[in-house]
């Protein structure tokens, strides 16, 4: 079952609760899913379509410095300007909330489905449970079209 989605409210909640001690510079500690590159450039969860990883993290009150990093780039910033957040994160606090707000809103709001598996990018998918019959994938691609498949 996939988890549920935090509001753009939840989101904005979470970006203003965030405080200069959660600011830390990305390690091998973080999640893998915000830590690695694809070939493009882009994290490997945003390159799979997995959005579980951000729902946790928001859920958790836990911000990656890795998770800092994609949404600071996502906005068009800098390495340098990536190295003068982490040396003095009080200064850019408002910057850095405001990139992880924009950023959440647009991978968990505007990007298709959560979950894993079986969903076309801009679509949804519902898992419908007719009777004692087979489950059913009701998906809806990205133009609101209806799709029926067997699971």
């Amino acid at each position: 079952m996939p988890e549920r989605i935090p509001s753009v409210q939840q989101i904005g909640k979470f970006a203003n609760r965030i405080t200069e001690k959660h600011i830390k510079p990305p390690s091998a500690g973080d999640c893998w899913f915000c830590l690695f590159q694809s070939q493009g450039g882009k994290p490997l969860g945003e390159e799979i379509g997995d959005k579980s990883h951000l729902i946790s993290h928001i859920r958790e009150m836990h911000v990656p410095g890795s998770l800092i990093v994609n949404a600071c780039r996502a906005r068009g910033r800098t390495d340098m300007f990536l190295g003068i957040v982490f040396h003095d994160p009080a200064r850019w606090l408002d910057e850095i909330r405001d990139d992880l707000k924009k950023y959440l809103i647009r991978e968990l709001h505007q990007r298709g489905p959560v979950t894993r598996k079986g969903a076309s990018k801009g679509g949804t998918i519902i898992v419908s449970m007719r009777g004692k019959g087979e489950p059913k994938v009701v998906a809806k691609n990205a133009r609101n079209r209806r799709i029926n498949r067997g699971m």
